[in-house]
């Protein structure tokens, strides 16, 4: 649990973006940035993005290693990666360091994600390895003061490798979907 500024806990699922009453966007841009060895990760991020287009924001997707002086003219930054060793990668990691730096970023919301293996049963020493490099990013963001649109978002593996489980591009494309309606509508 943590405090917000009036001192009121809230949980993390509760603290998503809130926009004022009445306020209305142009397009909102979304720049979605992935990380991934096995193809699992840019699987999730296309989905992810197509969902947030259909919603009708403008998506930019990109790699972490095409994403270079990003700045920070878009409106919803969207990260993900795949897990190694319970973290994120290394590469996403050099990615939020770089690019998320300065006030400009502060107070816009994100969209965490991640891909990896589900814990086995009875696997206690894993178990909370379990597609965590969205936790971590998610902590990472949260750090550098911008607002989670949305609770991470783990996405499962097969194997070691892939392939994704049945199910989570469908989960992912809906997932675009959700944050892209919520940000883009007008609150009453």
């Amino acid at each position: 649990m943590n405090r917000d500024e009036t001192g009121n806990n809230e949980n993390r699922s509760e603290r998503c973006v809130k926009r004022s009453v009445g306020e209305r966007r142009s397009v909102m841009r979304c720049l979605v940035v992935y990380h991934c060895r096995f193809g699992n990760c840019r699987r999730i991020a296309e989905n992810i993005a197509r969902g947030l287009e259909e919603a009708g924001l403008e998506v930019e997707l990109r790699s972490s290693s095409e994403a270079r002086r990003v700045g920070a003219g878009f409106d919803l930054l969207a990260l993900g990666s795949g897990t190694r060793m319970g973290r994120m990668t290394g590469p996403m990691r050099r990615f939020i360091r770089r690019e998320i730096r300065g006030e400009a970023w502060a107070g816009k919301p994100f969209l965490a994600f991640g891909t990896g293996m589900r814990a086995q049963a009875g696997d206690e020493k894993h178990a909370d390895w379990s597609a965590r490099g969205a936790q971590r990013i998610y902590e990472a963001l949260e750090a550098k003061g911008l607002k989670p649109a949305s609770r991470e978002a783990r996405f499962y593996v097969s194997g070691m490798k892939g392939p994704l489980e049945d199910g989570e591009e469908e989960r992912a494309l809906e997932l675009g979907r959700e944050v892209g309606r919520r940000l883009s509508a007008p609150v009453d």
